[in-house]
């Protein structure tokens, strides 16, 4: 066992390992991959950057020739004394730092140079310096290569500015100068040099711009010289050879022309945030890609842990179930003896009490016990392979298929669970789920055992024992038919009230006293009564008859009489119990009226008939106009260029779809009247099933500013009935409330328990409310009342009938309080037999809930009549 765990261990070592080398290598690829898109990007970037910065160079340039052209334009005009005069002038340019005037005969230059300032940002020592001896020199020389082209009768000259190379060499200023030089011939006929002197610091003017694109510097050389103009974009302050060595990263060169004269251009470009953002992510790359793969080690490594420990503890569990059944075998063996004649009864009460079941890892049922059967009626050979949570409700299927991934993958431990599940007639049963334990077969494949613990035998339980003995005593005492109880030998045991007056005694204990055998003393043909009896206990039957008897008196009666054996959990018959219903007067009634309703019947079959059949002709052409009528409303075989005819299409459909609501009515009607409506009957929610109505009503509730309340909350009382029938009279109800409640009108939706223990379930409203012959109408078939709303939908006067033949069916009634311009209140009546008891809620917890805006989808709201012109 050590020798198998330490071999596991080594590999699962090894395995660690292994992935941990691949994914070093596959880092180590990213890491590459990524690099070099990277460094195809900013090389991208880089050259973009770098036709951004000669642009910008290009462009200054261009603005200082400018700013020299316009200024030679502007001093054309100018006379010399203009020029001469100390008088502030306005020869202010962006990209010339200082503008000279130096004037001459025509010949050549004077002795002494005298320039005169038009503007100047330079110091008068920097002045000094540019006349300095051996600058006039060179600057008598830049005036002898334009006076070579001079006539005296040119009174105006045109030569391109030229720059002075000489000066440009010894200019003391850091940033470097560039001189322009232009012979002009004045307004008076003045002839002179005009100096325009500018620098790098002035041409590339500004900081942050240049940063921007990432400029660190720019050094500019004309063609055949032997200096350099130089500006650096850094922060005043710093270093210089120390920003250069950090920030440049590379150098983009090109040539410009401008004034005549060739430069060659360098720009130091320096990296950008975004680029050393791009630079980095190779490296954030492969670290992500290693911290991924540590982690995968990790959590594989954690799982793989937690795997051995189930398996151990569910090694654990069976080790202690072998040990529970040596102990539940001991035992059997101890009380063999006194438990002989109940074994197979007790191994019998032992499958009821839990399910016993086993799954795969993907919820198929492996395993189940004969209870399963019992409990559920499904075959267990059917079920077998099928996943346990098919039989469940979708919205539970989701959360249990989860709960047992998690468990099969380690990520949850044993757990228990309550749902309800489906039986095979249909309903389903609460239940309890417990997973106990994980557990492998023969060929190594996880299996998944647990138990099902039936819940709704326990619930009626409890709630029978409650409820029983109280619901005995009253329908014993209150019943209006007569309850006995009879020993096999025929002689009254017990007799309530209602069956001493139906034989005309005056109270049971006398009635006991006199009848003796009551099959003897009692019937008018004891054999018949004897016959049922020997029945009844035969077949272990009840059984259902109608005879005659003799009251007190001697009269003659009709009795309709129940009786069936009481068994008990050995199958011995104790006695027989039954109930009489005196059944005279229906009997005679019966047959004076046996030939008008046979009469009556064939009419009226002949007219459920010829409304089925003509609803089912009317509906096959209905459906095509509907159609078609749609295809026109939505264009669908194109566009239709008269919008109206669009808009009576959609009057058309709509038209069609309100007769089809009135035909579906009558095909209701019909099927109930000619008895071939049958009731599905469930355990009915009425607080889900009004709030699911509600909503149906919303969008109309919403456009009259109606105010609704809703009493029906999780207090009160399930229904025994059917769901589809209760939610289709509750729509007609509410149509109509909504229909002929004013504007801002209120609607109240509640339940009440009346003074005979029946079910109200009302709708209230403060309507125009209707008369007493009108309300009398209203509950007729085919009876449409005039007023204001009454045309506005389409309708037959079916929508109350319906809600009567429904009520009739389940044994209820419909009851209509209405006054005029006060209002009307619908009431469904259900008989106590169909209430199911809930325990309450405290009184804190019972809220009166608000009518929920949102529209959702209702199962069954298709078969309501939403074009219901029934009135209240």
């Amino acid at each position: 066992m050590a020798d198998t765990k330490e071999n596991n261990e080594r590999k699962m070592f090894m395995t660690q390992v292994a992935i941990v080398i691949v994914g070093v290598l596959v880092s180590g690829a990213f890491y590459g991959l990524t690099n070099l898109s990277i460094g195809l990007k900013l090389t991208e970037l880089e050259f973009e950057r770098a036709k951004s910065a000669e642009n910008v160079v290009r462009k200054e340039f261009d603005g200082l020739e400018k700013d020299f052209t316009e200024l030679v334009e502007y001093v054309k005009l100018l006379p010399s004394q203009t020029l001469k005069s100390r008088s502030k002038h306005t020869f202010r340019h962006d990209k010339l730092s200082s503008i000279f005037w130096i004037e001459t005969d025509g010949v050549s230059l004077p002795e002494k140079i005298i320039a005169y300032p038009l503007f100047n940002h330079y110091s008068r020592k920097e002045l000094s310096w540019y006349l300095s001896a051996k600058n006039i020199k060179v600057i008598r020389e830049t005036y002898k290569s334009f006076s070579n082209k001079e006539t005296w009768q040119v009174k105006s000259l045109d030569i391109t500015p030229q720059i002075n190379e000489a000066i440009n060499m010894e200019w003391e200023n850091k940033h470097g100068a560039i001189v322009l030089g232009q012979l002009l011939r004045l307004n008076d006929g003045a002839l002179g040099l005009l100096n325009g002197i500018s620098d790098t610091k002035t041409i590339f003017n500004g900081y942050g711009q240049y940063e921007n694109l990432g400029i660190a510097g720019i050094s500019i050389k004309p063609a055949s010289a032997t200096y350099s103009l130089h500006e650096t974009f850094y922060k005043e302050g710093g270093d210089l050879s120390s920003y250069i060595s950090s920030k440049v990263k590379t150098q983009h060169k090109f040539s410009h022309a401008d004034f005549n004269r060739l430069y060659k251009v360098r720009v130091d470009l320096h990296s950008t945030n975004t680029e050393k953002i791009l630079a980095a992510l190779p490296w954030i790359v492969l670290t992500v890609s290693l911290f991924l793969t540590f982690v995968y080690t990790a959590i594989r490594h954690f799982n793989i842990s937690r795997a051995q420990e189930m398996q151990e503890l569910n090694q654990g569990l069976a080790s202690r179930n072998i040990a529970l059944k040596n102990e539940i075998k001991k035992r059997e063996k101890m009380n063999l003896a006194v438990r002989q004649s109940e074994q197979e009864n007790r191994a019998v009460i032992n499958s009821i009490n839990e399910v016993i079941f086993e799954l795969d890892v993907d919820g198929n049922l492996c395993f189940i016990n004969d209870t399963w059967r019992r409990v559920t009626g499904h075959d267990l050979a059917e079920s077998i392979g099928k996943p346990l949570f098919s039989f469940l409700r979708e919205k539970e299927q989701r959360e249990q298929i989860q709960k047992l991934q998690d468990l099969v993958q380690g990520k949850s431990s044993a757990y228990c669970s309550l749902f309800r599940l489906q039986a095979k007639d249909g309903h389903y049963k609460p239940v309890e789920m417990t997973i106990s334990m994980l557990r492998q077969d023969q060929h190594k494949n996880l299996r998944v055992v647990g138990t099902l613990a039936d819940l709704e035998e326990k619930e009626l339980a409890e709630k029978a024992v409650v409820e029983a003995e109280e619901n005995y005593k009253r329908i014993w005492k209150n019943a209006a038919n007569g309850i006995y109880e009879l020993d096999l030998d025929g002689a009254l045991m017990s007799a309530n009230p209602a069956m001493a007056d139906i034989l005309g005694y005056d109270d049971t204990d006398q009635l006991i006293r006199y009848v003796t055998n009551m099959s003897d003393m009692i019937y008018v043909t004891p054999e018949d009564k004897a016959q049922k009896i020997k029945e009844s206990i035969e077949g272990e039957s009840s059984k259902k008859y109608e005879i005659k008897a003799y009251r007190k008196d001697g009269e003659e009666i009709w009795l309709n009489e129940f009786i069936q054996p009481v068994i008990n959990d050995k199958g011995v018959i104790l006695h027989l119990e039954g109930t009489i219903d005196d059944i005279t007067d229906r009997k005679n009634a019966d047959i004076a009226l046996m030939k008008a309703k046979a009469e009556s019947d064939m009419a009226n079959r002949a007219k459920s008939d010829f409304l089925a059949n003509m609803s089912h002709e009317l509906r096959t052409p209905l459906n095509s106009i509907m159609g078609f009528a749609e295809i026109i409303r939505d264009q669908v075989m194109g566009a239709i260029k008269e919008p109206a005819y669009t808009e009576y299409a959609g009057e058309i459909h709509k038209s069609g779809k309100g007769l089809l609501a009135i035909i579906n009515q009558i095909l209701d009607v019909s099927k109930i009247e000619s008895g071939d409506r049958e009731l599905n009957e469930s355990l009915v929610k009425l607080a889900k099933l009004s709030d699911d109505s509600l909503q149906l009503f919303t969008e109309k509730i919403r456009e009259k500013q109606i105010e609704v309340t809703n009493n029906i909350d999780d207090s009160v009382e399930d229904l025994i009935a059917e769901d589809r029938s209760v939610k289709q009279m509750l729509y007609n109800l509410l149509s109509n409330a909504v229909k002929f409640t004013p504007n801002k009108g209120k609607i109240i939706l509640g339940t009440s328990i009346d003074e005979n223990g029946d079910l109200r379930l009302f709708v209230e409203d403060n309507g125009e409310g209707l008369t007493p012959e009108q309300v009398e109408r209203a509950l007729k078939p085919f009876d449409l009342l005039d007023g204001d709303h009454s045309r506005e939908t389409y309708g037959a006067g079916l929508g109350l009938t319906l809600v009567k033949l429904l009520m009739d069916m389940h044994g209820g009634r419909i009851d209509m309080q209405s006054e005029k311009n006060v209002g009307t209140t619908v009431s469904l009546i259900f008989p106590k037999e169909r209430i199911r008891s809930r325990k309450k809620e405290s009184k804190e917890e019972q809220t009166t809930k608000p009518l929920d805006v949102e529209i959702s989808n209702i199962e069954g709201a298709d078969v309501f009549d939403t074009g219901s012109n029934s009135v209240h």
